[in-house]
C-alpha cells in the first residue's frame, strides 16, 4: 500500500498520469525510493527537481531497474512504449539522480 507522504512526493507531483483510485498498485520506481530514501530525502530531491526541464529517454539501466518490474508495465506504459509521453514520477526522479551522478 502506498504511503501519502511518498505518494505526494513521487506520484502527485511529478506523474502526469497519477489517479487515487490506482493506489493499491505502485510503480517500481515508487517502491525504489520509498524503501531507500527517507521522506526528507525525497522532499528535498523533489523540490530540487521539480523545475527541472529534461528530455527523458529510455536507460537501460533503469528499464532493467524499475521498468521491468513495474506493476503498470502490464496495465501498458505510454513512456516505455516510446510513445510521445513522460515517464511516471518514480522514474523521473531516479532519472535524475542517476544524472547527477554520472559522469
Amino acid at each position: 500500500m502506498k504511503e501519502e507522504h511518498y505518494t505526494y512526493l513521487i506520484c502527485k507531483r511529478f506523474c502526469k498520469f497519477y489517479k487515487d483510485t490506482k493506489d493499491e498498485i505502485q510503480c517500481s520506481g515508487y517502491t525504489l525510493l520509498r524503501d531507500n530514501l527517507t521522506e526528507g530525502e525525497l522532499r528535498d530531491l523533489s523540490d530540487y527537481f521539480l523545475d527541472k526541464k529534461v528530455n527523458y529517454k529510455k536507460d537501460k539501466e533503469l528499464y532493467e531497474l524499475l521498468c521491468m518490474k513495474c506493476d503498470f508495465k502490464n496495465e501498458g506504459c505510454d513512456f516505455i512504449a516510446g510513445l510521445q509521453s513522460p515517464p511516471c514520477g518514480g522514474y523521473i526522479i531516479s532519472y535524475n539522480l542517476l544524472r547527477l551522478f554520472k559522469f
